[in-house]
């Protein structure tokens, strides 16, 4: 079961996660807590000691590697994996002369003709140090672009800003899945497309302890979906910060930088609210607008 919980203000969400965790705190199968810092970490260690007279039986953790450990524990020939294994595995495919013959990598091959006949130099690491980011950032916000490229399939060059990278990235990123997919061992699969690697796989939600999120002002809707899909098998409860208890995600933000903004609109959530007006959005489409409002009576 999905729950959200939504407050204006941190202190709100601490007492909530504090009530949720007290009936289900155990050291022996304590029940995860995703964090966005580890000062966060720390005040809600702090806040829950406050409370409770003691902070234990919980697990903190950052999101991106709750999500690899849980859905991945369960199935010993599924391995997550992290920017750094993508960095890895694109440098290999980089090194390879057969993969660099394709005419779509003309642009990779001479930005990488200095490096010398050996490829020794720095321009194959540093190149893919780039694409690693670009690709992981494509994982998140652009899933379907990555299926496309695996596929062999080219994605519509109106979607992207320079279609002539997208073309070699493409083929790049079409080399790497078939170089992972020809290693031995587990298989190997990038953390933001494990939930749909499962689902496609008709895996089912593995079970486990109880999953909290707090004090994270975005995540990207591949976590959502994550969560949506342990939340089949277990509790999960998400305590996002929201700046008002009013409905907001029909603030619009302006397609130009000096536009101007509805009268009606707050200017702040007009200009900088869209990632978390996205993400709170998202999340009462997963509940169905059922909501947990921690605000009282001060919020606007």
């Amino acid at each position: 079961m999905l729950r959200v919980v939504e407050s204006h203000r941190f202190e709100e969400l601490a007492v909530a996660l504090a009530e949720a965790l007290a009936p289900v705190a155990s050291p022996f199968a304590p029940p995860r807590v995703a964090i966005p810092s580890r000062a966060v970490g720390r005040w809600v260690q702090y806040a829950l000691a406050t409370r409770a007279g003691i902070a234990a039986g919980y697990q903190t953790e950052f999101l991106e590697g709750l999500i690899a450990t849980e859905l991945t524990a369960d199935q010993p020939d599924l391995r997550p994996l992290g920017k750094g294994g993508l960095e890895a595995a694109l440098a290999s495919v980089l090194a390879d002369r057969t993969v660099l013959d394709h005419p779509a990598l003309a642009p990779a091959r001479t930005y990488l003709a200095s490096d010398g006949d050996d490829g020794v130099g720095p321009r194959r690491v540093q190149l893919a140090a780039e694409l690693a980011d670009r690709t992981w950032e494509y994982a998140l916000g652009r899933p379907e672009w990555l299926d496309a490229w695996a596929a062999g399939r080219a994605v519509d060059s109106d979607d992207v800003l320079d279609p002539a990278i997208a073309r070699w990235h493409g083929a790049l990123w079409h080399a790497t899945t078939r170089h992972l997919a020809r290693l031995d061992g587990p298989r190997l699969v990038p953390i933001p497309s494990l939930a749909v690697a499962r689902r496609r796989a008709r895996l089912a939600a593995p079970p486990g302890p109880p999953v909290f999120v707090i004090g994270l002002s975005y995540m990207p809707r591949v976590y959502l979906d994550a969560l949506a899909y342990l939340a089949e098998a277990r509790p999960v409860t998400v305590l996002a910060m929201s700046p008002c208890a009013a409905y907001w995600a029909d603030v619009q933000r302006p397609r130009r930088r000096r536009a101007a903004v509805a009268p009606d609109d707050p200017v702040a959530l007009t200009r900088w609210g869209s990632p978390g007006r996205d993400t709170l959005a998202a999340l009462a489409e997963l509940v169905e607008g059922d909501i947990d409002d921690r605000f009282g009576d001060s919020a606007a």
